[in-house]
């Protein structure tokens, strides 16, 4: 048995292909690499024949001796194809600003002759390694920021054995032919020479990251899951590389989603050094808190776990977070506006980072006609407003029905509990024992506004006093909704992001991944046993808690596979489903007195066979045991 470009040809298919040969010894290599890939049954994922790589293989097949071609009809043999200089690619302009005030970037797939030839004609010219052919399953790429051309790009068959790489994966033998087409190589990365912008290169293949898996398959029928490149270590040092590494796992490490929450303890948990008094996310402040801070990457699954004190500031902990994480720069992170303080996204814009946050601005606003549409998950219509704000940020004002149904009922449900303290106050002027002292109606009306501050500012209300200026004659009001208040944009929340260049579905998309973050909150603490806290010393804690995040892993490995099947249902409900089907002992007594104990699952229900075929478990787990005693 002998490997050629990952196939295993035995000599009995050896001997297939020369006699083919035999049967027409004037058979060019094109329709013989063809015949042969629908002989042998070689076929792209796509469904398209192997012929290239049919074709590399016969080559070696007659290097070794195996196989004698036919002459190829190529005049110019195995002769590199030339690509002469011409005034087309010669210098332009120098660019030199950073790469966050140049002109939005874009990626232009490499279609047709004379965009292939001068795509070749750069390469050529500009790039130390020349230009090469490359066979197989391959895409080219120009990057223009606005018009100009700055970069071009191309990808190919990944290595067929790197020891580094196969390390990394861990992958099997079988796994690696198998698996292998899943790995793309990044062949060229030229930025023209007259390119000199700052960032300009992890910026490119941040872009990159995202847009080729899709081009991918369009083409091709399939999405990578893996980028590698070879990089020169005494010409570079690979940084811009770094800043765009991939996930083992097929997603983008070019997102990281930060979140806080906290538990609390039963008990007084005197022993724990973090067990402090703070705010609750759960209405527990009477108790002990503990604080957990997570990082999930762009698939959800947690990067890393800190615990912190139940009193720890939001705020606080990012730069901490991140920094031991070890996030690259151009990373983006995605965090709610408790975190998104103007000091952290300092920090966060100095790092190297993006973001893209919910934004503190208390200021909405929403022209309908000015916006576009973006469809959830669920089929909802999103409408997104964009604008750019003076620091050059892209504010996305998001309208959803859903929310406007929800701000409309808080904003009903605030109105009428001010009102009716308006009214108490307005009705007890006129009884015996009312209240109608200034400082003690004022004090009563600054409750008010306090408790109902989101309805409060809405109103305009008029104290009139008697000539001694202590007793209150009159209180009236009128209602004026305030500009760009949430009551005039009922459902509309803002997005603030320093991701210029992506559309606005884009940015909403990832904006909704911080969403899930809150989901694994909910998931730990209902499912999987994070609250309460019953330990009294640090190390249980910590243990208790770190179990919890593990289990997590767990149960997100599990729903990711049978989502991929088109199974998305949450891990309650998955649960739920679960749980109709029970082992269960069945005892019966015998002629002759002895007992017989049959131990079975009960007969799966449609959606558990689902399931456990998919997980690849028996739909009858546990099998059936029968004890006689």
């Amino acid at each position: 048995m002998t490997i050629y470009c990952g196939r295993d040809f035995s000599p009995a298919a050896i001997q297939t292909i020369r006699d083919l040969m035999a049967q027409d010894p004037k058979l060019q290599r094109t329709p013989l690499s063809r015949r042969l890939c629908e002989l042998f049954g070689w076929f792209k994922p796509n469904g398209g024949l192997k012929d290239m790589t049919c074709r590399v293989a016969l080559l070696r097949m007659q290097a070794d001796g195996l196989i004698t071609l036919a002459p190829s009809r190529k005049v110019n043999g195995s002769r590199r194809p030339d690509f002469p200089a011409t005034p087309a690619s010669d210098a332009q302009a120098p660019l030199r600003q950073p790469v966050h005030e140049i002109d939005a970037l874009t990626l232009r797939l490499v279609l047709g002759t004379p965009a292939s030839r001068l795509w070749n004609e750069y390469v050529q010219r500009y790039h130390y390694l020349g230009y090469t052919p490359m066979s197989g399953s391959q895409l080219r790429y120009n990057v223009y920021a606005g018009d100009k051309l700055v970069a071009l790009l191309s990808f190919g068959a990944s290595a067929w054995k790197l020891a580094g790489r196969d390390r990394f994966i861990g992958w099997q033998e079988q796994h690696r032919l198998k698996n292998l087409p899943l790995v793309v190589n990044n062949a060229r990365f030229l930025i023209l020479p007259w390119i000199q912008c700052k960032g300009l290169a992890s910026k490119i293949l941040s872009i990159v990251n995202r847009q080729l898996p899709i081009d991918w398959q369009q083409r091709y029928g399939f999405k990578p899951v893996l980028l590698e490149t070879f990089v020169q270590t005494e010409r570079h040092r690979g940084t811009s590389y770094k800043a765009a590494a991939q996930s083992i796992f097929g997603f983008a490490e070019t997102a990281a989603l930060y979140d806080l929450t906290n538990t609390y303890f039963e008990g007084i948990a005197a022993g724990v050094a973090k067990a402090k008094r703070g705010h609750s996310k759960e209405c527990r402040s009477d108790c002990p808190l503990v604080t957990l801070a997570m990082v999930l990457d762009g698939s959800e699954f947690p990067r890393r776990s800190r615990v912190f004190a139940g009193n720890a500031s939001e705020p606080a902990t990012l730069a901490e977070m991140l920094s031991g994480l070890g996030a690259p720069p151009g990373v983006t992170v995605v965090m709610d506006a408790g975190i998104a303080t103007e000091a952290n996204l300092r920090w966060l814009r100095d790092s190297g980072y993006h973001y893209v946050v919910v934004s503190r601005l208390r200021e909405r606003q929403f022209d309908p006609a000015q916006a576009t549409e973006v469809q959830s998950a669920g089929g909802v219509k999103i409408k997104i407003q964009r604008v750019l704000d003076e620091q050059g940020h892209a504010l996305l004002y998001c309208h959803s029905p859903a929310r406007e149904q929800k701000d409309r009922a808080i904003d009903a449900a605030k109105a009428s509990g001010f009102e009716a303290v308006l009214i108490k106050l307005q009705a007890g002027l006129s009884k015996p024992r009312g209240t109608r002292d200034v400082a003690k109606i004022m004090e009563r009306l600054g409750r008010a506004k306090q408790r109902y501050a989101r309805a409060a500012q809405h109103y305009e209300i008029e104290i009139s006093k008697d000539a001694s200026g202590t007793l209150v004659r009159a209180i009236t009001w009128t209602k004026k909704i305030k500009p760009g208040s949430a009551a005039m944009h009922p459902g509309v929340y803002c997005l603030r992001t320093t991701l210029v260049e992506l559309d606005s579905a884009t940015l909403w998309r990832t904006y909704t991944m911080l969403t899930n973050l809150e989901s694994v909150f909910r998931s730990l603490k209902t499912d999987l046993g994070l609250r309460p806290v019953f330990h009294q010393i640090d190390a249980r804690v910590e243990g208790h808690l770190f179990i919890s995040v593990l289990a997590y892993h767990f149960v997100h490995m599990l729903r990711l596979r049978l989502k991929a099947k088109g199974i998305d249902d949450s891990w309650h409900t998955l649960r739920e489903a679960l749980t109709t089907q029970q082992r269960v002992t069945i005892t019966m007594q015998r002629r002759d007195g002895r007992t017989v104990h049959v131990r079975k699952a009960t007969r799966p229900e449609a959606h558990h066979h689902k399931i456990n075929t998919i997980l690849g478990h028996s739909p009858n787990p546990g099998g059936t045991h029968r004890v006689l005693v």
